[in-house]
């Protein structure tokens, strides 16, 4: 995902503790045109998923709590899932995502393949433990271009 400015960054920190109580995590959010006013979106997920209730229960605690904390210089106020293909950056996403399959891309071809699908058994900042195979590998981060969950209907 894009780089949050200043203010963004601001109010992601203020408004993280909110979201954790309500047991879902805190992606991103951006204020972003929306034809001559703005919009704040506000991206939210969990393990499985979030679900429209689930959004609407955090609407109702974080809209007031915005603008408590003075964040009114936009029209619209959304919350949103931010979608299953999502490239998988923070550690929180790893975590969310452990122990599942995942589609690893990588810089250069490793073993011959330049993506995997791999189990994410364990990760630091420095290194992915990923089941690709029936073997363990322990890769690189800086190795690693992007990671997506694998999609299955």
């Amino acid at each position: 995902m894009r780089k949050r400015s200043k203010s963004e960054e601001k109010l992601f920190l203020a408004l993280e503790e909110s979201v954790d109580k309500l047991g879902l995590d805190l992606v991103d959010l951006q204020f972003a045109p929306a034809g001559k006013k703005t919009r704040l979106t506000i991206y939210l997920d969990k393990r499985g998923g979030v679900n429209i209730d689930e959004l609407g229960e955090a609407s109702q605690i974080l809209d007031p709590l915005v603008e408590e904390l003075g964040y009114t210089g936009h029209d619209y106020f959304t919350l949103s899932s931010p979608g299953l293909d999502r490239p998988l950056i923070t550690d929180k996403d790893f975590s969310r995502h452990q122990g599942e399959k995942l589609l690893f891309k990588f810089y250069q071809k490793q073993e011959g393949e330049k993506s995997w699908e791999a189990i994410l058994m364990d990760f630091d900042q420095d290194t992915f433990k990923l089941k690709y195979q029936n073997a363990e590998h322990n890769m690189p981060r800086q190795a690693v271009a992007q990671v997506k969950q694998i999609i299955e209907f």
